[in-house]
């Protein structure tokens, strides 16, 4: 490596558009804000080239090979992107994605199905969960069906989440319902299983006798996906 020093300057986009500077120094442009610096726009000068050559994280051409990591919090902020409704924050701070072990129980215990899968992806606020679930088997029902275990609580309010829940499925052996949905009560990590009437409301909760039959013959199958918010 050479022992020459690397030179710090700062000037303005005009000052900039003549000078060359020196192989490896680098400059700050005071007047631009075109790659978020905070206070201006950072380039790097070769000896040649007027104004110097941009610092850019990736481009389409020259992609990133490697990950990005930030600081717990911290995140991509779309605050000059806002250009319609009333937004309270543009900040992209979190994504992951995983596997759950859903609960799907009543008011005599856990229901023993086995679960062939169990996934999750949240973005922001965000959450999608998916599960499915087969069994055959002997159970004693009682109550109102539920599946608890959420990756994640739900955000405030009554009922959090879409009413008709996304996909909803289940095999229907038991004694029927007409209309099955599922919401997930504010500030909780589980879903309740209801039934609609025919306009939008939820008439009844639903028992597992109603979808379900338990005699070790009757396959039962049970599935749904859902999107919710978090805090």
């Amino acid at each position: 490596m050479s022992n020459n020093s690397i030179q710090h300057i700062r000037g303005t986009l005009a000052e900039h558009s003549t000078y060359t500077g020196r192989k490896g120094e680098i400059s700050l442009i005071t007047d631009s804000t075109n790659d978020r610096v905070p206070t201006g726009e950072i380039r790097i000068h070769d000896g040649v080239t007027a104004s110097g050559l941009p610092i850019k994280l990736g481009t389409s051409s020259s992609p990133l090979t490697s990950d990005i990591y930030l600081a717990s919090g911290s995140g991509i902020n779309f605050d000059a992107y806002a250009t319609s409704g009333n937004p309270s924050s543009n900040l992209l701070n979190d994504y992951e994605e995983g596997t759950w072990v859903p609960n799907i129980y009543d008011a005599n215990g856990t229901i023993p199905f086995s679960v062939q899968y169990a996934n999750y992806v949240k973005t922001g606020k965000n959450v999608y969960v998916t599960f499915f679930a087969s069994g055959a088997f002997n159970y004693t029902s009682s109550g109102n069906v539920r599946v608890g275990g959420l990756p994640f609580t739900s955000d405030g309010g009554s009922f959090n989440g879409a009413k008709f829940a996304g996909n909803f499925y289940v095999r229907m052996l038991g004694s029927g319902i007409v209309n099955p949905g599922c919401v997930i009560p504010g500030g909780s990590d589980l879903i309740e299983i209801l039934e609609m009437n025919s306009g939008t409301s939820f008439t009844a909760n639903v028992s597992a006798t109603q979808i379900f039959v338990f005699n070790n013959s009757s396959n039962n199958y049970f599935g749904l996906s859902i999107v919710y918010l978090t805090n």
